[in-house]
């Protein structure tokens, strides 16, 4: 669907097949919001309450609670508030999980190049190159995880 053609199937849709509508919605999440604001300005209060309690976590509340009218009892959106509200919970606990995942991730790394800096590593005159099989002899070389050597150049090839 373009750009802009969503809207306007909702718009059709939503008065005579409230189920296309939905399923528009569902392909389509910004178009939830929509359908929100037509079943309130059509005073479909019941449809509005029913479609927040089933896809209201999917939503922004901020974005919904200002849609909805004023004169709206609080105890008839208290399900969409609680799940809106866990949903806000879930995503910013997992947010914090991934974080601390990557600062773990990057940590490690960083030990591991720190270890692998720290090693050192005496080279003979018949060290050979692990790619070219040539004599390392005095040109830059690199050492590989697993303890490989290889002419510098040899390594910039392999990694391209």
């Amino acid at each position: 669907m373009r750009l802009g053609h969503g809207e306007e199937a909702l718009r059709l849709a939503a008065p005579r097949d409230p189920d296309l509508a939905e399923r528009l919605c569902q392909e389509e999440l910004g178009l939830f919001s929509l359908w929100l604001q037509l079943l309130l300005s059509s005073k479909e209060m019941e449809r509005a309450v029913e479609l927040l309690s089933r896809f209201g976590s999917s939503l922004d509340p901020l974005r919904i609670v200002d849609l909805l009218p004023r004169d709206l009892k609080l105890q008839r959106m208290a399900h969409f508030l609680v799940e809106a509200l866990l949903a806000l919970t879930r995503r910013r606990r997992d947010a914090q999980v991934l974080k601390s995942l990557s600062t773990s991730a990057l940590l490690q790394a960083r030990e591991q190049r720190m270890a692998a800096q720290a090693r050192k590593t005496v080279l003979s005159e018949d060290e050979n190159c692990h790619v070219c099989r040539r004599r390392i002899g005095l040109s830059a070389f690199a050492r590989m995880p697993d303890g490989a050597l290889l002419h510098l150049g040899c390594l910039k090839r392999d990694l391209q």
